[in-house]
C-alpha cells in the first residue's frame, strides 16, 4: 500500500518488507503488474514491488504531483524532462527512462506541464 501525508508531505510505501518512507520527488514512476505495482526510485535504489493495484495508489497519491499518462503508468511530474512526439508520444525521465502516454491524455498532461 501507498499514501500521501499532506502535512508532512511524505509518501509511506508498506510492502511484506516492512515500510519505507519516502519525499515524492524521489519517485520517478510507478508501474502496473497486475494486482502489483512497481515503483521506480530516481537514486540507484531498488524498485520496490507492491501488492496493490494502480486504481488504489491513484487514489493515495497526489494530483498535483503525480499524472496517470496511462493505464499502466503513473509519472511523477517533478521528474518529467521531455514530452516526445512521434509514433507514439513518451515521456523523458530524469533517469532517462521513457514511459508512454495515452493519446486522451494528452491534453490534461500538457495542462499541467
Amino acid at each position: 500500500m501507498i499514501k500521501y501525508n499532506k502535512e508532512t508531505k511524505r509518501i509511506t510505501v508498506r510492502s511484506k518488507n516492512g515500510i519505507s518512507i519516502h519525499t515524492p520527488d524521489e519517485i520517478l514512476y510507478i508501474e502496473a503488474l497486475g494486482n502489483y505495482s512497481k515503483i521506480v526510485f530516481k537514486e540507484a535504489q531498488k524498485p520496490r514491488l507492491i501488492h496493490c493495484p494502480m486504481c488504489k495508489i491513484e487514489k493515495n497519491l497526489d494530483s498535483g504531483m503525480f499524472f496517470r499518462c496511462h493505464k499502466s503508468y503513473i509519472a511523477n511530474i517533478l521528474n518529467i524532462r521531455e514530452l516526445r512526439k512521434g509514433k507514439s508520444t513518451t515521456i523523458l525521465l530524469a533517469n532517462k527512462n521513457e514511459i508512454p502516454v495515452a493519446r486522451r491524455k494528452m491534453k490534461s498532461l500538457i495542462g499541467l506541464l
